[in-house]
């Protein structure tokens, strides 16, 4: 007996063939008089996770309302023996005063299971509007499927390394294929993307000449994180190394050794604390300075003391949510080469896992 098909959990949606998805699409909007579509991207989410449809249909939903697009979610299950392949399309629309009609974006879900990475690209990707360019968000662990076809088109390419099982294979596979690609495609961290306040409140530290003075003389630094926040203060830390041109001596345990360029050694620690956040507090010595930042509800708080003057400042944190994060990408743009100088400097100074 063949095995019945396997239940699909809450789709948002009209249950569509795929193979007729474009007429579908295309009769749906000739038949409507109020409503007209619109892209600017084409946005793949791509998952393994089937209980979590229903909620990243609310994240689109969400990211469409600020940015017009065509969204595909695309679910491929591991592990599965049968080859099945389910979808759905749905509307995103927002109502224009102005033209007094609803300005819509389409969402294409797919349920992929039991097809090889290549299958699941010649699936997916004839649903692409081919003039728009690709960005393609990745939750969780890279696998196969990211040195598929699935990354071959990639414009910008949009993951979480926090939640990485395996940090050192992901970054490994993701700076290979990114170096393979003719045209590589720039990348967005969310991890990376919630250290700005940090980042920025830590460069105002300098801006006047006299602290500048003390970048050579730092002898300590220590970045503190919550439970979930090493993949953040690996980044933030391998940040501070790469923008100031220390070299780096190697890791012993949780401390990363550095040494400046009048040859000062810097010991820089990394300390995980139990209380809820992701990076808390950073901090960096001097002979004549101290330079510390810390984090509130809704701010960072940047505290210079410099031959014993004391000044501070205050910085907004950036919207945590993964909607926010991505709306803000596609609107910043941007080629990131920063963070892709951090990413080579983990990979060549690998942090022991925690």
């Amino acid at each position: 007996m063949a095995n019945p098909i396997s239940p699909i959990p809450a789709v948002s949606g009209q249950p569509v063939a795929v193979s007729k998805i474009e007429s579908y699409l295309r009769e749906s909007w000739e038949a409507s008089e109020t409503s007209c579509r619109a892209s600017l991207y084409n946005l793949v989410l791509y998952t393994q996770q089937e209980d979590s449809l229903e909620s990243n249909t609310v994240i689109l939903s969400q990211i469409a309302r600020e940015h017009a697009c065509r969204a595909l979610l695309v679910c491929a299950p591991p592990h599965q023996a049968r080859r099945e392949a389910r979808a759905w399309v749905t509307a995103h629309c927002a109502y224009d005063r102005e033209s007094r009609s609803s300005i819509c974006s389409e969402q294409i879900t797919f349920v992929v299971r039991g097809f090889n990475p290549s299958d699941i690209a010649s699936i997916v990707f004839p649903h692409l509007l081919s003039d728009l360019p690709l960005v393609f968000w990745w939750q969780g662990d890279l696998n196969e499927h990211f040195t598929s076809p699935l990354s071959r088109h990639i414009d910008r390419f949009l993951f979480d390394s926090s939640g990485w099982a395996n940090p050192r294979r992901c970054v490994l596979q993701l700076l290979d294929r990114h170096h393979r690609r003719h045209k590589p495609f720039i990348l967005h961290d969310f991890t990376w993307a919630r250290t700005f306040a940090f980042r920025l409140a830590l460069a105002a530290c300098f801006e006047e000449p006299e602290a500048r003075t003390q970048l050579d003389e730092i002898q300590r630094v220590q970045v503190v994180h919550g439970p979930d926040g090493a993949a953040m203060a690996q980044l933030f830390l391998a940040w501070i190394a790469s923008r100031t041109g220390w070299i780096c001596s190697g890791w012993k345990g949780q401390t990363l050794r550095l040494r400046s360029a009048p040859g000062s050694q810097i010991e820089c620690d990394l300390v995980a604390r139990p209380e809820p956040g992701a990076l808390l507090e950073v901090t960096l010595e001097s002979p004549h300075g101290e330079f510390r930042l810390a984090r509130g509800d809704r701010f960072v708080e940047r505290t210079s003391r410099l031959w014993g003057q004391a000044s501070r400042s205050l910085f907004p944190l950036q919207p945590d949510d993964s909607a926010a994060l991505v709306s803000q990408i596609l609107g910043r743009g941007g080629n990131n080469a920063v963070y892709l100088a951090v990413l080579r400097f983990l990979r060549d100074h690998p942090c022991p896992r925690s």
